[in-house]
């Protein structure tokens, strides 16, 4: 048995963790065999020429739940020669074949070094990692074979910052709530958000799996709300559905994206008030993926 302890984390590994004959929750693949698919190749070589692609790497995403034990598992990168444990923060399983498991990674150190998701989604297995400086995502391919996911590093100084360089941010008024900060008590919210995802033609277009990023999105804006420290307050979000926003085109920046949407009059015919759904909109920009909160 090995114990690390950092701050107030106690974090207990037991010596094996694998609980099958698998290598590694993430494989790597032979690059020739992946490529010997000629629909997997085309895409492979997709993901490899986009300029924000640091390094593409074919991968098998093995079964999560054969790795996990009591909401920790053990698993490795390409080029990082040192374990990683992952621990559970936000797991939710549906069905063996539908997951969200997001969480914390840790060295062997019992270092934290960032965090993942996870998911499933039927066949399609895919994820995103932040491990210090570094970001990689998990895609999959959606050809018709299991193993189509690659591992990708995000180069980060390509896409930090490209929507508000050219912004200037006035500082707000801190809203203390409904009580305004003073120390009465403030009733509780429990509450689930229904997103309606929206996505444009370019989207499409870019090749782009929206359905991908929109669940690894909403997972981290769930870890947000979750770890928000805002009292007496349990809300969270779920993906009601996807619409094809037509006739739009993309303009590359955020504030002006948001300011447009909220005028789209086309964007409230696809909302069901009766069941309160929040408008998010998927914006593609060169082949990267961002997210815009449409208030209206």
């Amino acid at each position: 048995l090995r114990v690390f302890i950092n701050q107030a984390t106690c974090l207990v590994f037991w010596g094996n963790s694998k609980v099958n004959a698998q290598a590694d929750f993430i494989e790597p693949m032979s690059k020739d065999l992946f490529l010997s698919d000629n629909n997997r190749a085309a895409l492979f070589y997709e993901q490899e020429s986009n300029p924000k692609h640091l390094e593409v790497k074919p991968i098998k995403m093995n079964d999560l739940w054969s790795f996990q034990n009591n909401g920790s598992f053990e698993f490795s990168l390409p080029d990082i020669e040192a374990p990683i444990y992952a621990f559970a923060k936000r797991p939710r399983r549906y069905s063996d074949r539908d997951y969200i498991w997001s969480g914390e990674i840790y060295s062997e150190e019992g270092q934290l070094l960032g965090d993942v998701v996870f998911a499933q989604e039927k066949d399609k297995k895919f994820g995103r990692i932040n491990i210090g400086d570094r970001r990689f995502i998990i895609r999959d391919l959606g050809t018709e074979l299991d193993d189509d996911q690659v591992l990708i590093e995000i180069d980060k100084e390509k896409i930090v910052g490209r929507y508000y360089q050219d912004e200037v941010f006035e500082e707000e008024d801190v809203l203390m709530g409904p009580n305004d900060g003073d120390n009465e008590e403030v009733e509780s919210c429990d509450a689930i958000i229904s997103i309606l995802i929206l996505y444009s033609q370019e989207v499409l277009d870019a090749g782009i799996d929206y359905e991908q990023e929109a669940i690894l999105g909403v997972a981290d804006l769930n870890t947000a709300l979750a770890e928000s420290a805002i009292p007496n307050t349990n809300v969270s979000a779920e993906i009601a559905g996807y619409e094809l926003l037509e006739g739009y085109e993309e303009m590359g920046n955020a504030i002006a994206v948001r300011s447009q949407l909220e005028q789209n009059p086309n964007i409230p015919a696809l909302r069901d008030l009766e069941m309160n759904i929040m408008p998010i909109w998927l914006s593609c920009s060169k082949s990267w993926i961002s997210f815009q909160m449409v208030c209206n």
